[in-house]
């Protein structure tokens, strides 16, 4: 990672290595992502720069998402136990299945807000058929999307009694970047071009969406909303 530009190591050379997501609280800096052990990728939380593995040496796991709250670690991802991966997140270590493994499935992103746990993700369906763009609180499952298309969550925020969700939901042709307000679609692109929402922050009545669209089919352009109002960041 990189503090004020200056890059910060947290793994060697011996094996591949890739961090994710990152989250500060006070003076305390953890960083999540994966480790090889020469034969598994194995999720890891890097905390003041020592490397503590999550997932067992064994089986593959992923961390992709960090949030901290007070004393707590809370760290979303997935572990390959059996041949579908199970969406898990860690808290101060421990794990937590979300899904009982016979789907494949995934959480991108954590947040916690008071007692509630927030996760997005997603989940195949009727064996990699349908992808299903979700959202558990508190290890209750939340579908997006209807069971016979294609979606996929990226990013929760929670804002008092407000849950919001961005990812993308396929239509008849190309992928679109959607938020969900309270369970409710909001599209953001008119759907004829392909595109997909990332991020979100949420700073009192804004709205702010980060993603990408393919414009003109071929290049993909960095863009952000506001409010719904798209801007770009690339040609």
């Amino acid at each position: 990672y990189w503090a004020n530009g200056s890059a910060i190591n947290l793994s060697d050379t011996s094996h591949d290595a890739s961090a994710q997501s990152i989250y500060m609280s006070g003076n305390i800096i953890c960083v999540v992502g994966y480790q090889s052990n020469g034969i598994h990728n194995i999720a890891t939380c890097w905390e003041g720069g020592s490397g503590v593995t999550l997932g067992n040496s064994s089986i593959d796991s992923y961390a992709w998402s960090v949030f901290m709250s007070g004393y707590d670690v809370y760290i979303g991802g997935k572990a390959q136990k059996i041949s579908p991966s199970t969406a898990t997140y860690w808290k101060n270590g421990i794990e937590n299945d979300l899904t009982d493994g016979r789907n494949s499935a995934s959480i991108y992103s954590i947040f916690v807000s008071g007692n509630d746990i927030y996760a997005a993700g997603d989940e195949w369906w009727h064996g990699y058929v349908t992808e299903i763009a979700k959202y558990w609180k508190n290890g209750v499952a939340i579908n997006l999307n209807d069971s016979a298309g294609y979606g996929s969550a990226s990013s929760v925020y929670v804002v008092g009694s407000n849950i919001y969700v961005v990812g993308s939901e396929m239509n008849a042709y190309n992928w679109v970047p959607i938020y969900w307000k309270n369970n409710v679609p909001v599209s953001l692109t008119d759907g004829t071009h392909d595109g997909h929402a990332t991020s979100i922050f949420v700073s009192g009545s804004d709205v702010y969406i980060a993603g990408y669209v393919w414009y003109d089919n071929v290049t993909s352009v960095a863009v952000y909303w506001e409010n719904g109002v798209v801007v770009k960041l690339t040609d």
